[in-house]
């Protein structure tokens, strides 16, 4: 699902490309992020609102089914540059 939005490498689709993304932000951050952006973004987070505004307020889709095991496995994924 994430494809239809992001790119596994650091180019831009609709949203910002995903590559190091783990890098660039805290597992507990991405976790939050993934399960309810908006929630984020409403909480006024510094860097959610700043991606929010950067990308036309655009909301992202939220996936609050995926556990924290999920995610760090899709975040290797795309360290590793695939």
């Amino acid at each position: 699902n994430c494809g239809m939005c992001h790119m596994p490498n650091d180019q831009l689709l609709v949203g910002p490309g995903l590559w190091q993304i783990g890098k660039r932000r805290p597992l507990e951050w991405i976790v939050k992020w993934i399960h309810n952006p908006m929630k984020m973004v409403n909480s006024g987070d510094p860097y959610a609102v700043e991606i929010y505004t950067k990308y036309n307020r655009f909301p992202m889709t939220a996936f609050p089914t995926l556990n924290e095991k999920q995610i760090k496995q899709i975040l290797a994924y795309l360290d590793a540059g695939m």
